[in-house]
Order: structure tokens, then sequence, then C-alpha cells
């Protein structure tokens, strides 16, 4: 009977709590859309230099700020022991996974006075239900006075905590949009990835560890989703294999968004040089990687591999060039032991337009137009064929 009367008080004191936090939040505003998050100071967001370059770890503490009820008692422990293990949980899982990535020991300290970056669970008064779950602020610069912080809006948060992944935002996809900003020095602008509040992944991206990474200037190789992607720069002459030089890879985009250079897929580069080897005819490298904008000059698919990083279009020149396609065409259509050499090299996605212009692209896929030996694969263009319904435009759109 004790055990049971003690389990009755303990039912009835995180009820009681549950009541009060619940009690304040219902006198918030409301607010029509709830957002994952907002820049703490917008106009204090400098690219590439707001990183923790300068410090040997990032050590973080998680701050509990006490709620006000109605009758002016302090709630302190609004979250149980369970919700705080969540919550410390998930906090380093992310924060292991983003030290990983900029090359940074990332864990939790107990005492406030260790920490060079505060996460704070508060209720955001101003902001009511809804509106922001969250505000960053970003990495700081050399000199820079005060510790960077990640506040939580307990006003939308707690309800999150309590209801773990049922919630409509889970505490790990709001934690981790922000650790692109503060982590990582990312802004709102990067197109598929974490950090853009109008996606939803559950994963860092190519896009947000590539941009963590040039923030940072870690410029060496690294493996996302089993492709190797190597950093380009525009002047760098040196070979990169047998006949191609670095600079050859880098965007033909007049505004690249990382004017240091970009990544770009090194099993597209090495497939290039098979082929390259394989007809023994010279190569003009005509399309990298392209941003958003770019892309959409150049008709590509809205969902196209160069804004991926994961393709190369290009052609054959010289006096040999039109005998070399034909057996290039050939060697893909017939399945050749060259094309399954492809297929291993990590060669996915096959285009051929009009005009001899090629396209080759290291993409993941699940399921493709063809199949070779296991290997799923997808063709287009000159390589699909062609009958009334054909329409190498649209195919173009569907697949570059």
């Amino acid at each position: 009977m004790k055990v049971n009367f003690w389990i009755l008080l303990l039912i009835i004191f995180y009820s009681c709590g549950d009541n009060n936090v619940y009690s304040v939040i219902d006198t918030l505003p409301k607010q029509d859309s709830t957002d994952v998050c907002n820049l703490e100071n917008v106009e204090a967001y400098r690219v590439a230099y707001t990183t923790w370059k300068d410090s040997s770890s990032i050590r973080y503490f998680i701050e509990y700020i006490p709620i006000i009820s109605q009758d002016g008692t302090k709630i302190v422990d609004y979250f149980n022991r369970a919700d705080k293990k969540y919550i410390s949980d998930i906090t380093k899982k992310v924060s292991e996974e983003s030290g990983k990535i900029i090359e940074k020991k990332i864990y939790e300290v107990y005492n406030k006075e260790e920490a060079n970056v505060i996460f704070k669970f508060k209720i955001f008064e101003d902001d009511g239900v809804g509106g922001n779950l969250a505000l960053s602020s970003f990495p700081p610069t050399k000199n820079q006075y005060g510790k960077p912080t990640i506040s939580f809006d307990l006003a939308d948060m707690y309800k999150y905590v309590k209801e773990r992944d049922k919630a409509a935002h889970t505490y790990e996809r709001v934690f981790r949009h922000e650790a692109t900003h503060l982590y990582f020095g990312l802004f709102h602008d990067i197109e598929n990835g974490v950090s853009n509040p109008s996606k939803k992944y559950n994963s860092y991206q190519f896009d947000d560890i590539s941009g963590a990474k040039v923030n940072y200037k870690l410029f060496n190789d690294f493996i996302y989703n089993g492709v190797t992607y190597t950093f380009i720069t525009k002047d760098n002459n040196k070979n990169i294999t047998n006949n191609f030089k670095v600079s050859e890879f880098y965007t033909k985009c007049t505004a690249p968004k990382y004017s240091v250079g970009h990544f770009i897929s090194k099993n597209c580069i090495n497939g290039l040089q098979l082929i390259r080897d394989k007809y023994n005819t010279p190569i003009r490298v005509t399309s990298t990687f392209r941003n958003k904008t770019c892309n959409t000059i150049a008709g590509g698919a809205s969902e196209s591999q160069h804004m991926h990083n994961n393709a190369i279009d290009w052609k054959f020149i010289g006096v040999k060039a039109g005998k070399a396609q034909l057996a290039y065409e050939k060697d893909v259509m017939s399945r050749s032991t060259f094309l399954q050499k492809l297929l291993l090299s990590g060669i996915m996605g096959y285009g051929s337009y009009p005009g001899n212009f090629n396209h080759i692209d290291s993409r993941v896929i699940s399921s493709g137009n063809r199949s070779l030996n296991g290997y799923k694969y997808i063709v287009w263009g000159e390589f699909a064929g062609s009958n009334a319904y054909y329409s190498s435009e649209l195919e173009f759109k569907l697949h570059d």
C-alpha cells in the first residue's frame, strides 16, 4: 500500500506541474503559423568568419529557465528526469555528428562557467504560442564577448518534448536546424539542407555538410551517401587525373555561392577519366555544379544532379570526336563490359543529347530504368531511343 501511495503522490505532483505550465502557456498570445526558427541577429551573420576555428572544443550547457505561474509561483522542474535525459541524449547525438563534420570535439558540461555556448529553454513572451520555436545566434568571432546561445521557446517546445516523436515538431529536428546556424555558421539560403527552414530533413544533407566544411576551410575529401566529394577551385591548374586539371571542374555559373570553390563528385571525375582512356579522345567539360538560379537558367531538372554536386556534362572534341561518340553510345546502349566498369566506379546516370553533348552523374538511386548485373541506373536522351512520344527536352528536365 505504501508503494501505491507514493506512486499516486508522484502522479499528482507531475500532473499538477503540467497543469501549472499549461495554464501559463494558455495565457500567451497565439500565432497563425509556426516557424522552426528565426535568427537572433541576422545582421551579425558573417560567412566563413563566424566559426569556432579559434576554439579547441565546443562545450555546451543546457539551462532550464524557471517559469513564473499566474499566482507568482516559480516553476523550476517543469521537465522531469526522463524529459531531461531525452533532451540531453538528442543534443549529444546531433552535437557529436556535427563535431565529426567540422572536426571539433563538442560535448556537454554541467557547469555554466565552463561552457562556451548555452542552450536555453524559456518562454518567448512576446512570441507566444506558434511563431518561432527557437532563436539562434551565430558562432563567435575572435575576442567576441558573451556566449552564443540557442533559445527554445517553452510555449511550444514544452508540448513537443512531452509528446516526444509524436509531436508536430520533434526536438531533434528543431535542434538540428539550429545547430547548422550555431555550429556550422550557415544561413537560411542553403538550398537543400536542414538549415533551410522550408525543408524537413531528419539528417544532415550534402549542402549542410559541404557548407560547413567551406566555412571551416576543411577542403579534404569526404564521403556522403557512398559518394566521395573533392574540393574544386577556379585557378588550380594541377592535374586531378591523368588528363584533367582541377580547374576544369569548377562551376560555369557566373555567381557561385562560395567564391573560394565548391565540392564535386570525385566518382564523376574518375568516371570521366575512364571514358577518356577508353576512347583515347580529348574531352571538354561543359557543366558541373549549378546553384538553383544557374540551374533554372540552364533549364535543368528541378532536382538536377548538378545542384547536388553529382553531375558532369561533357563532349568529345578533336578529329576523332564523332567516332568516339558513336562508340560510347553503342557501349552504353548495348550494356557492354565498359558500362559495367563505369557502374562499378559509381556512375549511375547517363544522358546524351543532340549535338553530341553527354551527361554522367553519381546519383544514389533505389530504382532506375535500366539494370545490369544487379546495378540499377538511369539513361535518357539518345540512350533511351526514340518514338512518337520521345522528347529530349522533357527528358532533360526530368533526369538532368
